[in-house]
C-alpha cells in the first residue's frame, strides 16, 4: 500500500498461533483518514522474510477484529456502523485462492432483541471466533451474544446481561472453542465478567 493513503499501520494486530499469518487494522485514507478503517490479511514467510497479501484489503469502519488461530477466519467488528447501532461480519481466508469471503449475513444488533428488548448501541466493540468459524461472539457495553452459523445464516443462540454498563471490548475465547472470558478495554475501571 502507498504511504499516500495508509497511516496508523499496525495499529491492531494479532497473528495466527504457528505465526503463519497476520491480520492488521490501520487507517486508509482513501476510505476515511479519521478512523482506523481497514483489515488486511497476510501470509507470513519467515525464511524469505516476506509479507504477502491475501485477497483485497476489507473496510471495517472504527473495528476491532479476531483471527481464528488457524488463520482460515476473520471478523471484523464496526460499533459505529448503524448510527451506533454496529455491525459484525465474518470471513472465510483462502490462500490457495488468494481471496476473503462473507460468510453469512452481516449481523447487527437488530439481531439481538426479540419483542421485550432494544437493540443496543456499539455492537461489535469486541469480537471473537470459535476456531472452526461457526460460532461468533460479540459485544457491545452491556452483554455479550453468541451466534451459530447454520447454512448461509447467522442465529443468535444466547445473549448474555452484564447487568450495568461494562464496556466488554476485550473477548478471548480458548484453542478448544470451549471458554470465553470478556473484560473490559485497557483504562475501563470496568470489572471482567
Amino acid at each position: 500500500n502507498s504511504s499516500d493513503t495508509v497511516s496508523r499501520f499496525g495499529y491492531f494486530l494479532k497473528f495466527t498461533s504457528d505465526g503463519s499469518r497476520l491480520g492488521v487494522i490501520y487507517t486508509d485514507t482513501t476510505i476515511d483518514s479519521n478512523t482506523y478503517n481497514a483489515l488486511s490479511v497476510y501470509n507470513v514467510d519467515v525464511a524469505n522474510n516476506t509479507f504477502t497479501q491475501i485477497g483485497n484489503t476489507l473496510t471495517v469502519g472504527r473495528a476491532s477484529f479476531h483471527i481464528t488461530d488457524n488463520g482460515d477466519y476473520v471478523i471484523g467488528g464496526n460499533y459505529r456502523a448503524n448510527s451506533l447501532y454496529g455491525e459484525a461480519k465474518v470471513y472465510r481466508v483462502s490462500s490457495e485462492n488468494n481471496s476473503i469471503t462473507q460468510l453469512g449475513n452481516t449481523i447487527t444488533s437488530f439481531d439481538t432483541v426479540n419483542t421485550s428488548e432494544q437493540a443496543t448501541q456499539y455492537f461489535g466493540l469486541g469480537v471473537s471466533l470459535s476456531p472452526d468459524g461457526t460460532f461468533a461472539f460479540i459485544s457491545d457495553f452491556y452483554s455479550i451474544c453468541t451466534y451459530e452459523l447454520k447454512n448461509t445464516t447467522w442465529t443468535l443462540k444466547q445473549r448474555l446481561i452484564s447487568g450495568g454498563y461494562a464496556d466488554l471490548s476485550q473477548l478471548h475465547i480458548s484453542q478448544n472453542g470451549l471458554r470465553l472470558i470478556a473484560r473490559p478495554r485497557v483504562g475501563s475501571s470496568r470489572s471482567t465478567i
